[in-house]
């Protein structure tokens, strides 16, 4: 398995509460700028697909500067 889909998998078994941790912890260019509030009233794959999303760009962005 390789990076993206270990990320993938990670990803899928988080519950609502560590995928808002992980988003909020994500070392942007661009900032993530949501509420708690606003997160928490997401649906939890509403939140999977966000938290995938800004993955992808954390990982492309940090695999371009290495």
């Amino acid at each position: 398995m390789d990076d993206i889909e270990t990320n993938i998998v990670s990803i899928t078994a988080m519950d609502r509460q560590e995928l808002i941790q992980k988003l909020l912890g994500m070392k942007c260019e661009f900032p993530i700028d949501f509420s708690r509030k606003f997160l928490e009233a997401m649906s939890v794959e509403h939140l999977r697909h966000v938290v995938l999303d800004a993955s992808f760009y954390e990982t492309k962005r940090f695999r371009e500067a290495g």
